[in-house]
Parts: C-alpha cells; structure tokens; sequence
C-alpha cells in the first residue's frame, strides 16, 4: 500500500534520478525553486542562518556552508562560502566535512542543512568544527528528528537508511546514498554525554524542534505538493504553539541544531 502511494504521488520527472551524481543538484534546484510551498520550508533554514550571520558578524572571518546541493543559500548570503563533494555551478568549492582546507580558527559560522547525517564519520566532522570555528563561532544544522512520528516517516516514507542503533560512523556508501537519518539523534540524544566529554569546546548546544507536516505536505523533492502555497504561514503558525517537549518526542519531523564553540579556548 505504501509503495502504491509512493508511485501515485512521485514526481514522474524524479524517477530514475541517480541522487548521487552532480546532475541530481541540478534538478532539486529546478524543483525547490518551482514548488512554492517548498520554498518556503527552506526559508525557515535560512531565517536561522540569518539569525547567526547577525550573532557571528563581529567575530570576522569567513562563514562556510557544507553540503550545499543545490547552492540555494548563495541567493540570499552572497558572501558565505559555498561548498560541497563535488563540484557544481552553484557552489564555490569541494569540500570534505571530516577533512576541511581551511586554516584553525578560520571561521566564523559553518552551516548545514541536512549534511550531518550523510557525514560517515562524525566524530571527525565535529573535531573540524573545533578546529576551524573561531573562538564564539558557531555551527547550525538543520537534521531530521526523531520523534515517534519522525521514526514512522523516515523507515517507512524516506529511501534513506534510519538505524537509531547504528554508532557514529557508517560505510561511505555515495554522496547521498550514505545516510543514517538517525545520527543526530544519536549523538545529541542517545550519546549526549559522549559528546559533551568529546568536544568540551563545543558544549554549548541548543536545540528546536519543529515541522510536524510541512516538508511531507511540500512532496519533497520526489513527490507532488499535497497543499498550496498560501496554507504554509497557517500551519506553521499552528505548530510553533505546540511545547517543544510534545515535538522531540512526539511530532517533529526536523530539528535546528546549533552549537556554539567557547569564547575562550579551555
């Protein structure tokens, strides 16, 4: 019944897409710029990356975007650095987020939106936060949640791997094809303390969660819009009056992940 969905609600022009080939960019780029409603969950991400463009702003120094796909932030933050696995006309530079070019200290705010969990190896990713973000730099991500709402989503709806009992790092499998929808979780939730002993630099974390049927009513990249565009301010006006606790553990789909490195290096 769920495959038979699936096929009635995909996007004809999505299927066959090899989602780890640079060309797969361009098309995501077409399809978030032509699906309104879509768009607009983007902008939530980058409203949150305007809010640390104005909190980093003093700390000079370059801010960086990984995995950046598509390269829809470079339209609205022309000067943040653009960047991603392989090159293409969107993106300012191929980067590798467990193994960054640039120098210690170098920047003042890294961005991703949903990087983190096609990162097969964290614990390496988050020692390059520590090493290139400035003292008071800071680090924001956009990832999938795991709410039991989310679990149900991302295992049955979703092509990506979601293991919650998966550890830290997994086969580097594609661009794309390596995933565990689960890794934040893991490492924020389940392996909280782990981290906090990890990355003593890194410990001032914040987390929100939110959209409890957004990006499922915009189809994604791969699937049929199921609302119109007008509706998105009503039902994200409607979710942000739900507690933040009924979200994590109930609802959300998505969560804003934002790390913030100490001002003073321990």
């Amino acid at each position: 019944m769920i495959n038979l969905l699936k096929k009635l609600l995909s996007l004809p022009e999505a299927r066959g897409i090899d989602l780890d080939s640079p060309d797969a960019m361009e098309f995501h780029r077409r399809i978030i710029l032509n699906k309104p409603f879509l768009y607009q969950w983007y902008k939530i991400y980058f409203d949150a990356v305007g809010s640390v463009e104005a909190e980093t702003a003093h700390l000079g120094g370059a801010a960086l975007e990984l995995g950046s796909g598509a390269g829809l932030l470079k339209g609205v933050y022309p000067d943040i650095i653009t960047s991603d696995t392989v090159i293409n006309a969107h993106i300012d530079r191929v980067e590798d987020a467990a193994a960054l070019s640039f120098a210690d200290n170098s920047l003042r705010a890294i961005y991703c939106l949903n990087t983190l969990h096609h990162i097969s190896d964290a614990r390496r990713f988050f020692s390059e936060l520590d090493r290139c973000l400035r003292p008071g730099g800071v680090a924001l991500m956009v990832e999938p949640g795991m709410s039991r709402f989310a679990r149900l989503v991302w295992r049955y709806l979703h092509h990506e791997n979601c293991e919650p009992g998966w550890g830290w790092e997994f086969p580097n499998d594609g661009r794309m094809s390596a995933s565990n929808s689960a890794l934040p979780w893991i490492v924020f939730d389940r392996d909280r303390n782990l981290f906090d002993e990890s990355f003593p630099n890194l410990r001032d974390v914040e987390i929100r969660h939110f959209d409890c049927l957004l990006y499922l009513l915009s189809g994604g990249v791969s699937y049929r819009a199921l609302a119109p565009a007008w509706a998105f301010k009503y039902l994200r006006g409607a979710e942000r009056i739900i507690p933040q606790g009924v979200m994590k553990d109930s609802l959300a789909l998505f969560q804003i992940i934002t790390l913030r490195k100490a001002s003073v290096d321990k």
